[in-house]
């Protein structure tokens, strides 16, 4: 009920604080529905991987938001995996009794998740490709939370590097680090400082200790943490309300 609260006011809201816009493209993408301002363009779901992204557009601007989901099911644990050091990923599943179950699981497969996080990866790259190959003149903004935010950065890099005069911009949300993933995995060449500084935005609650995990590229930003449990100060849902309420960087 809140979000359908939220998407009433946005007209007023949203047209105050653009980052408020992002940060629901970010929300979107776990929830289809969830009202937005703005034109479903696509979505992309891929079962195998566990990965969605979702773009929508604002037409009156020309802006096409890419959206990707954070981490929602096993599949996208296996690719977190290979974003962080494992002991500090299985310490963190394990802290949630939910995810108990898939231990077993969890341990036959870390050995080959490089391999899942490069094929997630492409699943991702290519649809990004022909999004921007058919709005070759729309501005693109990048984004996502969590594991999403990583493989938005990613992605956004990667664009960069095929079409130097694209008009975007990248806006990560409590999202792990990726440049150690962007060398050694992917071989993603660096982008110039000034690049990274103008262009990229990883937005992190302080208390959050997933946005610790692993090294970021771009402007890192801190937000005061929420001082609730480790699920609240992580998630969308709060830093989303926290931004509408008037948030800001510490």
């Amino acid at each position: 009920m809140k979000y359908l609260l939220f998407a009433l006011f946005s007209g007023i809201l949203f047209a105050q604080n653009p980052l408020i816009d992002i940060a629901q493209m970010a929300r979107v993408a776990y929830d289809d529905d969830m009202i937005t301002p703005f034109e479903s363009l696509y979505v992309h779901e891929n079962k195998l991987y566990g990965n969605r992204l979702v773009a929508v557009r604002n037409i009156q601007a020309d802006t096409i938001y890419i959206a990707i989901r954070g981490t929602s099911n096993f599949q996208n644990w296996i690719s977190n995996a290979h974003i962080a050091p494992t002991e500090h990923v299985l310490d963190y599943i394990f802290s949630w009794e939910r995810l108990v179950k898939y231990k077993k699981h969890y341990d036959h497969a870390k050995d080959k998740n490089r391999d899942w996080f490069i094929s997630a990866f492409e699943d991702l790259r290519k649809v990004v490709a022909w999004l921007l190959k058919g709005h070759p003149n729309s501005r693109i903004i990048f984004t996502g939370h969590s594991y999403g935010g990583t493989m938005a950065n990613l992605l956004a890099q990667n664009a960069y590097h095929q079409n130097p005069d694209l008009n975007f911009e990248c806006h990560a949300f409590n999202a792990p680090g990726g440049r150690k993933i962007r060398i050694n995995t992917l071989g993603i060449p660096d982008l110039p400082q000034e690049v990274l500084n103008r262009l990229f935005t990883n937005h992190v609650r302080v208390t959050d200790i997933v946005p610790m995990l692993n090294t970021h590229d771009g402007v890192l930003l801190s937000y005061p943490g929420v001082t609730l449990n480790p699920l609240d100060e992580h998630g969308m849902d709060y830093f989303l309300e926290d931004l509408i309420n008037g948030m800001q960087p510490i």
